[in-house]
């Protein structure tokens, strides 16, 4: 959800006629995703805790957005292609309609794969964190249990 100037993708295969308030509208996108992981974060415990809703179940929140924003934030530690690493650009590069499409020949050097979906490597990490989080132990979750 960021502007063009600081990494945000303009007008592409997702969404051609991009005009409008950008500023505006990117910043309602982060407040969408800041909202529900607030929601996740408060409903859950009380469900679980207080409602007792959920007798003898075990929940795990897993906060995506907070591992990639470390992503985001450090790719040294966890993007590895041969090409310097990016997390503002993407491995795929197509025009507006989607087409005439070059796809990056280091893949793993970036978080992004296209304007919208994460890289391979970032997939990658999603599903070793989310092992973590199924196994208990991982920082990007926070558990409960009635």
């Amino acid at each position: 959800y960021g502007v063009a100037g600081e990494g945000g993708a303009g007008p592409n295969q997702y969404w051609e006629d991009k005009s409008g308030n950008i500023t505006e509208i990117s910043y309602r996108m982060l407040e969408e995703v800041v909202s529900v992981n607030a929601i996740y974060e408060y409903r859950t415990p009380y469900e679980v805790v207080l409602a007792n809703r959920y007798p003898g179940a075990s929940f795990a929140v897993y906060n995506v957005h907070d591992l990639m924003q470390n992503i985001h934030d450090d790719p040294s530690a966890y993007l590895n292609g041969t090409a310097p690493l990016n997390v503002t650009g993407h491995v795929n590069v197509c025009n507006a309609t989607g087409g005439d499409c070059v796809a990056n020949p280091s893949p793993d050097s970036f978080l992004w794969y296209d304007e919208l979906h994460p890289s391979e490597q970032t997939e990658r990490i999603i599903a070793r964190t989310f092992v973590d989080v199924v196994k208990g132990v991982s920082a990007y979750a926070t558990y409960w249990s009635s």
